[in-house]
């Protein structure tokens, strides 16, 4: 697991460039787009306010890009796709009716979860993959010239992909409505959904390394408002503090910056 936002210091500075410069393989000074991650643990609403993005965010900014890890590992993992015949010969036969036929998630989970060793042969497997195609989303949109970049990534903090983002939006809900919603889900259990949560960084550490918390336990309508007041909210911290970077204390875990790049995002001045 790569280290998570709380040790960003100063030293690091270079590291943090509007959507990832780095990254992309693009020049800082050509990027106007914004890159905003959403995540949150399992059966948190990730997939709910991501469908609603269009109401939380200004209908003046030009274009918006939803790129969704879930789909992406959807699609990696399909008949053809890039890691498919990579899992078949780590795991051996995991498909619903033989080679090209689509894999058995379920089967593949049974045999993952509950093996740390299983579990991170997949991800070397997935992750190298997901990043690339995260790459190419991003470098595409600023070639596009698009405003936003919503990386809607479950492991955005324990794959490092937070480092990518100029703020993160974290979904959050109680336990029990969590563990009410992950075990209606087809083939889940209480074993399964403990791997999960182990595998995923706690809710605790999500609240303290994200910019903004929506609250999904209460319905839609309230996850979208808080959502939108919480964009608000970045967008004035940004324009007061354009001029000259403030690094914001997290008690004795370290400092982060804020805001991240705004100085060079157009996202904050529209």
């Amino acid at each position: 697991m790569r280290t998570m936002p709380f040790n960003v210091g100063r030293r690091n500075r270079s590291k943090h460039r509007v959507l990832g410069a780095k990254t992309a393989g693009l020049r800082t000074n050509a990027v106007r787009t914004f890159v905003l991650g959403l995540t949150g643990g399992i059966a948190t609403g990730k997939s709910t306010l991501a469908k609603r993005l269009p109401q939380v965010l200004s209908p003046r900014l030009r274009g918006l890009v939803h790129h969704d890890a879930d789909k992406c590992v959807h699609q990696l993992m399909a008949p053809g796709g890039l890691a498919y015949r990579k899992i078949l010969a780590r795991f051996g036969d995991v498909t619903v009716g033989g080679e090209g036929s689509a894999i058995d998630r379920q089967r593949l989970g049974k045999r993952v979860f509950g093996d740390p060793e299983a579990r991170r042969a997949l991800e070397a497997i997935l992750h190298p993959l997901v990043y690339r195609q995260t790459r190419q989303t991003l470098a595409r949109a600023v070639r596009q010239g698009r405003s936003i970049v919503v990386l809607d990534v479950p492991l955005l903090f324990e794959t490092g992909g937070w480092a990518r983002c100029d703020a993160i939006l974290n979904i959050e809900v109680s336990k029990g409505q969590q563990r009410a919603r992950a075990l209606r889900r087809p083939g889940m259990t209480d074993q399964k959904l403990k791997g999960i949560l182990a595998a995923q960084a706690s809710a605790t550490h999500r609240r303290k390394a994200a910019h903004i918390r929506v609250q999904s336990g209460a319905g839609v309508a309230l996850s979208v408002r808080q959502a939108r007041r919480g964009l608000a909210t970045l967008r004035q911290k940004a324009s007061r503090t354009a001029k000259r970077y403030r690094w914001q204390q997290l008690g004795s875990r370290g400092v982060r910056p804020w805001p991240p790049r705004s100085r060079r995002s157009g996202f904050w001045h529209r």
